[in-house]
């Protein structure tokens, strides 16, 4: 095994700047907080950057509980909550600008990561054989898996949820922003890439690897495994949680042709999945899914203009 630290390692060994997205996070955020405290080597500088959408539960609550037992614990990480109400790519942008260190984490509230998980991706890295130096690889995750059945039978097709103990990595393009270590030098952005990532309700994480490929930089997935709380956040949110992926592409301009587009995307992803294992649950699932979010790109304005709703029952 190669033991020599590669760009990457090198950076990070010199500090992290942790950025989570918050939204009324509260029924998962403090799993995803503790998880940090395992996942990260304790002799690496961290800071955390929370970028909230004006969080109206107890989100800045539990933020500012777990900054307390942290320093009673004689353990300081550094927090700072920035409050944007604007879309995701321009949150992502926030955390871009306000980070101090050479690396960045982009971490999802809804997602607990393992023990030791970041020297495990660095230790999967170095025994792997590339075609091209270490030092090209700027972006590398784990793989999530939603802790919800039927979500992870749903999304059996989507690299981001599947397990791939048949493969010993994946080479990808669309980075999710879940649970992702990067060079922030590989994100470096002009003034139009800047006002382009701002206005990104969603794909803000591919429109990132763009930027990132078109620096020189490789982006790989290992079967290190994070869980995605799904469960919890579906119970929260209503059954439906998968409607809220039509929220990020109804921006101005392309709002019915993307949504449209997404339609066919999750019909495509939960008829496989049904033919795959024949649960007629999963069937059930995507059609349903299939009705709202048509309803909602035809004539819901709540959706188009994101407000969060407790449940479909709501409409």
């Amino acid at each position: 095994m190669n033991l020599k630290k590669f760009k990457l390692e090198k950076e990070f060994r010199k500090g992290c700047s942790i950025i989570i997205p918050t939204w009324n996070s509260q029924v998962v955020l403090q799993k995803c907080l503790d998880s940090i405290l395992v996942a990260f080597p304790k002799n690496v500088p961290l800071e955390l950057i929370i970028i909230d959408k004006s969080s109206t539960d107890n989100t800045k609550k539990i933020i500012n509980n777990w900054v307390r037992r942290n320093k009673y614990n004689f353990i300081d990480i550094p927090t700072h909550i920035y409050t944007e109400n604007g879309v995701l790519g321009k949150a992502r942008l926030k955390g871009i600008e306000k980070s101090k260190y050479p690396t960045i984490f982009w971490l999802d509230s809804d997602i607990v990561l393992p023990k030791n998980y970041i020297e495990d991706l660095f230790a999967y890295t170095k025994k792997m054989k590339f075609k091209h130096s270490l030092d090209k690889i700027s972006m590398i995750q784990g793989t999530m898996l939603s802790n919800n059945d039927l979500a992870s039978k749903f999304w059996h097709n989507h690299d981001v949820d599947k397990k791939a103990d048949d493969r010993k990595y994946t080479q990808i393009s669309g980075v999710p922003t879940a649970n992702l270590l990067t060079l922030k030098v590989s994100l470096k952005m002009n003034k139009k890439e800047k006002e382009m990532l701002s206005v990104l309700r969603t794909g803000e994480d591919s429109f990132l690897a763009i930027i990132s490929t078109k620096n020189g930089y490789k982006h790989y997935m290992y079967p290190i495994y994070t869980d995605h709380l799904e469960s919890e956040v579906i119970a929260d949110e209503g059954d439906y949680k998968m409607l809220w992926f039509l929220c990020g592409y109804m921006s101005s301009g392309i709002s019915k042709p993307m949504a449209l587009w997404k339609l066919k995307w999750i019909e495509r992803q939960g008829l496989r999945s049904f033919l795959a294992t024949g649960n007629i649950r999963i069937f059930i699932y995507t059609i349903n899914i299939y009705i709202k979010m048509l309803r909602a790109c035809v004539k819901d304005e709540r959706i188009i203009n994101q407000k969060r709703l407790r449940s479909l029952k709501n409409w």
